[in-house]
C-alpha cells in the first residue's frame, strides 16, 4: 500500500502543477490581459522589486539548504552507507549557491505576476518553478563546477543517484519525480516553502501596485485586478 501511494505521488504531482499553471495562465493572460504600455519606474520596480527580495531571501537559507541537502562523493561509491559531505564541505555551499542564480530568475520573474493576481495559487506556482529549476539545474552546476557529487540515493537491487554530475539531464528526469522531494529532503523543502510564503507575503504588500489595470474600451480599468 505505501509503495503503490509512493508511486501515485507522480501522476498526482503533475495534476497539482497542470492545474496550478492553467488557473495562473487563466488568471494573468485570459481574465486580465498584461497592460502594454511604456517602461516607467513603477514598471521597473515592479519586476526589480521581487527580484531583489527574492535574492535577499536566497541568501538567507543557503547556509540551511547547504548543510541539510543530501549531496555525497560519487567518487567512493554508491550505497545505502555512502556518506553525506560533511556540513563544512565547501562544495555544498557552491553547489546551493550555483542552484538558487537560476532559480531565483526564473521563480521571482515569472511569479511575481501571479502572486499579484492571486496569494496562494501565486505562491505554490512560484515554489513550484523554484523547486523544479533548481533540481534540473543542478547536475549542469555540479558539472560546471568539476565536482563529482551526487544528490539523494535510490536503491532497490543496486544503489544509484537520483541526480548526478555526470549526466546532466538527470536533473530533467527528476523533475519529472518532484512530487517524491518532500521525502528525500524535507528540510530544503520546508525552507523553501517557507521562503517562498515570505516572498509572496512581502511581494503582496509592497508590489502588488506596481502594475498597471488593463482598460477596457471605454478606458475604465477592468474590476478585479489583484485577486486575494
Amino acid at each position: 500500500m505505501a509503495l503503490a501511494l509512493f508511486f501515485l505521488a507522480i501522476p498526482a504531482g503533475w495534476i497539482l502543477f497542470v492545474v496550478v499553471v492553467a488557473v495562473v495562465a487563466w488568471s494573468i493572460v485570459v481574465s486580465q490581459p498584461p497592460h502594454l504600455g511604456a517602461i516607467d519606474g513603477q514598471a521597473l520596480r515592479g519586476f526589480f522589486g521581487p527580484l531583489l527580495v527574492a535574492t535577499g531571501i536566497a541568501l538567507i537559507s543557503i547556509p540551511i539548504l547547504a548543510s541539510t541537502l543530501g549531496l555525497f562523493d560519487i567518487l567512493k561509491g554508491i550505497s545505502s552507507d555512502t556518506p553525506t559531505l560533511p556540513t563544512d564541505d565547501i562544495r555544498r555551499w557552491t553547489t546551493v549557491a550555483g542552484c538558487a542564480v537560476p532559480s531565483v530568475l526564473a521563480a521571482a520573474t515569472l511569479g511575481a505576476p501571479a502572486v499579484r493576481r492571486h496569494r496562494l495559487t501565486g505562491g505554490v506556482f512560484t515554489f513550484l518553478v523554484a523547486l523544479g529549476v533548481a533540481i534540473a539545474a543542478m547536475p549542469m552546476v555540479l558539472a560546471l563546477l568539476g565536482q563529482h557529487l551526487g544528490a539523494e540515493k535510490f536503491c532497490l537491487d543496486a544503489c544509484s543517484a537520483i541526480i548526478e554530475s555526470g549526466n546532466p539531464a538527470s536533473g530533467l528526469i527528476a523533475d519529472v519525480c518532484y512530487a517524491w522531494t518532500p521525502l528525500f529532503e524535507p528540510m530544503p523543502m520546508a525552507t523553501l516553502a517557507l521562503g517562498v510564503s515570505v516572498w509572496t507575503a512581502i511581494v503582496r504588500a509592497f508590489f502588488a501596485g506596481t502594475s498597471q489595470p488593463h482598460s477596457g474600451p471605454a478606458g475604465a480599468p477592468i474590476e478585479g485586478g489583484l485577486g486575494q
